[in-house]
């Protein structure tokens, strides 16, 4: 099993490359406020963020963050609505698709009563429909988890194991800032790894 995720700068290529699968390690990432280092250049806020297999939202809400520097709602109940755009649109199977989105989060058991190891949770359940990967179309329960996943304060930890922190250049030089915002979810360590996937990546500079 490899994939690969690619990030997209002005002038610098960022590339996350899976090397090979190994145990049960999982991932996860925060997401929060943008922070002042998290600018255009470096491809943070830019408005318009490149479509992932995992994390399919056309803008971006937030960055990175460490622990402790993330944000999430504290709201007991969440209420959600579809204005007449969308059901028109998408019909009853839009939002029926949107409902079974939020019935996969709620039918998540208490954090008191998982595993220390988290290994009732698969680390793969996806199934690939190729017709519609072919055609570059999303289904709509998808995106919408994606989206109420980026709302609730989490981010891709494909696409933060690792990213730029910043760039200093000179006259026969250029150095990089390069951390890891993705984490174990048993240890809470940062980790290269997701969903039993090692990561790594290379940096390249393209023409502006």
């Amino acid at each position: 099993m490899t994939r690969t995720a690619i990030r997209y700068f002005k002038s610098i290529l960022l590339v996350g490359l899976a090397a090979f699968t190994v145990g049960e390690a999982r991932g996860f990432s925060l997401i929060g406020p943008f922070a002042d280092w998290q600018t255009s250049e470096l491809n943070y806020n830019v408005g318009v963020g490149v479509h992932y297999e995992m994390d399919p939202i056309i803008s971006d809400v937030g960055g990175p963050q460490n622990l402790g520097e993330e944000y999430r709602w504290n709201f007991k109940t969440i209420y959600i609505g579809f204005d007449p755009s969308f059901v028109n649109y998408f019909g009853a199977k839009g939002t029926q698709a949107v409902w079974e989105a939020i019935q996969i989060l709620n039918s998540l058991p208490p954090v008191s009563k998982m595993s220390s190891n988290l290994t009732e949770f698969p680390l793969n359940t996806r199934i690939v429909n190729y017709r519609a990967s072919a055609l570059r179309l999303l289904d709509m329960r998808s995106y919408a988890l994606a989206a109420i996943l980026n709302a609730l304060g989490l981010a891709s930890p494909e696409r933060y194991v690792f990213t730029l922190r910043g760039r200093t250049a000179g006259a026969t030089y250029t150095n990089y800032t390069v951390i890891m915002r993705n984490f174990d979810p048993v240890t809470w360590e940062p980790s290269k790894y997701v969903n039993g996937v090692l990561y790594t990546y290379v940096i390249e500079e393209l023409p502006s």
